[in-house]
């Protein structure tokens, strides 16, 4: 099953990604971005804290929805289009 992920520009500079959309396989959100660590293994550090858990300023966004409570292990189709957001905050 192949799913779109879509990684945002700086965060694809920072892991040395050329396209700003790649293929991985998955059945759920947490296998994608899995498969997506191994083929960069830098990801990691950006979307994961020591505990192995998303950071809160990390939003995954499936099909354009975003269900928080169900942010890891939603289910996928193949063709669906995962979306990692940076949540930027300021003052």
């Amino acid at each position: 099953m192949s799913v779109k992920v879509r990684i945002p520009s700086p965060l694809c500079q920072l892991i040395n990604c050329q396209e700003e959309v790649v293929e991985v396989a998955g059945y759920d959100v947490l296998e994608c971005l899995d498969n997506l660590a191994v083929q960069f293994p830098a990801i990691k550090q950006w979307l994961y804290n020591k505990q192995g858990e998303l950071f809160p300023y990390i939003n995954i966004y499936v099909n354009g929805e975003r269900d928080p409570a169900d942010e890891l292990t939603r289910p996928l189709k193949d063709g669906d289009e995962l979306l990692i957001l940076i949540m930027v905050a300021g003052g």
